[in-house]
């Protein structure tokens, strides 16, 4: 019997199997899925938001489980005011947000700076004994993440400081900060920073 036969005796029919067809099917869901997540993630990168009490641009862009929103305000606050009681020299302010096992990693080039909570305050002494202070504070970029009652803040900050004679020293950098929920409070238990160089003139 020749081919031409067979061909004209049978149905014409898919030459695919049920599997091939099956993943055919996948292949189209999760393209066009595949197409509306891309359009939603660009929208999403290109909106930032600007809380007016804080005045931080947060990104919109999620990285994982978020806290809420009243709770951001509440971790971006607390995280200002252990920044400024340090740059102040304001220990009461200072110990009131962070814990006894506090771990600062600063920023100097050295890694010198690896400081529990006695070390960092002594940090803070040495750093008022320059006669510098802060003339401008933020933080452009935040990226959150809630592990039940643990929240991880990622952030680029950027500080302008004022000495003697009005010098002035900009530093540009990236932190991780850590926030625990312990008996009811949040409390800031480290950070690492870094350090941007900057470019020379």
């Amino acid at each position: 019997m020749s081919l031409k036969t067979i061909q004209s005796d049978q149905t014409p029919r898919s030459n695919l199997s049920k599997k091939e067809i099956m993943a055919a099917t996948c292949l189209l869901l999760f393209g066009q899925f595949a197409h509306e997540s891309g359009q939603a993630l660009a929208s999403a990168e290109t909106n930032g938001k600007t809380d007016p009490k804080t005045d931080v641009k947060t990104m919109v862009k999620e990285y994982g489980p978020q806290p809420a929103l009243e709770l951001q305000k509440h971790i971006l606050t607390l995280r200002e005011k252990a920044w400024r009681t340090w740059f102040s020299n304001d220990v009461e302010g200072f110990l009131s947000v962070v814990p006894d096992e506090l771990v600062g990693i600063g920023w100097d080039e050295n890694g010198a700076a690896w400081n529990d909570r006695k070390e960092a305050i002594l940090g803070m002494q040495k750093f008022a004994d320059t006669k510098q202070h802060i003339h401008s504070l933020s933080f452009p970029h935040n990226v959150f993440q809630q592990y039940g009652d643990v929240v991880i803040l990622y952030s680029r900050y950027e500080i302008n400081l004022i000495g003697a004679g009005d010098s002035q020293k900009q530093v540009r950098g990236r932190c991780t900060e850590i926030f625990v929920k312990r008996e009811g409070r949040w409390i800031h238990t480290g950070w690492h920073l870094d350090d941007i160089a900057q470019p020379t003139s």
